[in-house]
């Protein structure tokens, strides 16, 4: 019994490692392209974060303005409603 497991094996591996060298390539040649696909999409989000940084440094004094008004708008709010 284990001579012809033996046997068989040979004409399976034969069979089977073409295949599977082939189905190799496959996965390495998609893993390539989905780390450059990562490498396009991480640089255009570093980009979009650049972007807002930008706008934050630009916008944030304004911002901080409106932000004390409205807190000291709901803080008077809140004290005439005691």
């Amino acid at each position: 019994m284990a001579t012809t497991v033996r046997q068989a094996v040979g004409p399976v591996e034969r069979i089977l490692l073409p295949c599977l060298n082939s189905i190799d390539g496959e996965l390495r040649a998609i893993n390539t392209g989905i780390d450059s696909e990562m490498k396009s999409i991480n640089t255009r989000i570093d980009s979009v974060h650049m972007r807002i940084d930008e706008m934050d440094k630009r916008y944030g004094i304004q911002f901080e303005a409106i932000w004390e008004r409205s807190s000291s708008a709901l803080r008077l709010f809140q004290y005439e409603n005691r």
